[in-house]
């Protein structure tokens, strides 16, 4: 029988952690539960789950928080890179001692909300003899000249791989800082691990849909992203004003039975107001679906004419490039190859998942 681990990542969002295991153990398989956390009373905090059994191991990844402490907005981002990519690599190594074969990563406040489902990714997995599979935007991503991101933008959230065989290989065996962390964050320096150490025959982006809390469709993760096909929620409580988190992830645990009515109004009335001012000071509307209420106001709060300038000269350059570079016909050329490359490596379809 397939033995399954979940590695959890967090600072200091305990309720949410305690939230997250509460589904778990409510589950009928046993599961083992790693938890992955560099809060400085993090063994103190959660000692009494370790001991009661609610988890099975306490891990605490490098401590790269110091670098954070400049007055250098760049340099914290740096720091901030290194240290997010460094925490969920902590967490997934500490998997390759726990006797588990297949592991999946998630941060506290990402839960599954259907033990079912969440063993159909395994399924889907095995059946397509993958050895990592994950969300993300995929590689079609890699032919937009602006994005960088040349093997995709992979969720942090949900990912799942198999522990042995990533151990054997040493997938992650790697340092962040030695990555380029100024470029890239912990979404495509993933993609560039699983690029090189797994590659597109091992790895591939499993059925996946994102919505926000409007059922609208989202490339956001943050505040809200729903995943109605595995049944997924995120929720980042910190991006949202007063109680309306917990409120939207109280919903999603009932079965959207409680009403958050005056939530929705309350998101739709900041995000009107908010877009309309950030619309002018340069952002573009593929920008602002990306950015949650709290930081829209915080942007505005911040914003200064040089930001402004920025803002614009970004739009214009954007557009050119969109107007100069058939992205799609690079995406039509990779479709062409594909054939080929199937034969090359033995395996029907192997990019499937990709698109």
């Amino acid at each position: 029988m397939t033995k399954i681990g979940f590695a959890v990542t967090l600072y200091d969002k305990f309720d949410e952690l305690e939230q997250f295991i509460n589904i778990v153990r409510s589950w009928s398989g046993d599961y083992y539960i790693s938890v992955c956390c560099n809060h400085p009373d993090a063994m103190v905090i959660l000692g009494d789950m370790l001991y009661n059994g609610e988890i099975d191991v306490i891990i605490k990844p490098r401590d790269i928080a110091q670098l954070g402490m400049h007055n250098d907005s760049k340099i914290n981002k740096y720091a901030q890179n290194v240290r997010c990519t460094e925490n969920v690599r902590a967490s997934c190594k500490a998997l390759e001692d726990s006797g588990c074969d297949i592991g999946v990563h998630v941060h506290s406040d990402c839960w599954f909300l259907n033990e079912e489902k969440m063993l159909n990714i395994v399924r889907w997995m095995k059946n397509g003899e993958y050895k990592v599979a994950t969300r993300g935007h995929g590689l079609e991503e890699s032919f937009h000249p602006m994005r960088q991101v040349v093997f995709g933008h992979v969720d942090d959230h949900a990912i799942f791989w198999d522990v042995n065989w990533c151990k054997d290989n040493h997938v992650w065996d790697f340092k962040p800082e030695a990555m380029m962390y100024h470029k890239h964050g912990v979404h495509t320096q993933l993609g560039m691990v699983f690029g090189v150490r797994v590659g597109l025959d091992n790895w591939s982006y499993y059925p996946h849909k994102s919505f926000d809390v409007f059922g609208e469709k989202t490339r956001s993760l943050s505040p809200v992203n729903y995943d109605p096909i595995n049944e997924i929620i995120h929720v980042n409580t910190g991006a949202l004003p007063h109680d309306w988190g917990k409120r939207i992830q109280q919903y999603y645990l009932s079965g959207k039975e409680s009403d958050i009515h005056d939530i929705l109004y309350g998101i739709s009335k900041w995000n009107h107001t908010y877009d309309w001012w950030l619309s002018k000071c340069g952002f573009s509307k593929k920008q602002l679906e990306a950015i949650s209420p709290v930081h829209k106001k915080l942007f505005l709060e911040h914003m200064t004419l040089k930001q402004i300038m920025k803002n614009y000269k970004h739009r214009v350059i954007d557009y050119v490039i969109d107007k100069s570079v058939s992205i799609p016909k690079d995406a039509k050329a990779w479709y062409k190859t594909n054939g080929y490359i199937d034969e090359l490596v033995g395996k029907e379809n192997w990019t499937r998942g990709v698109y």
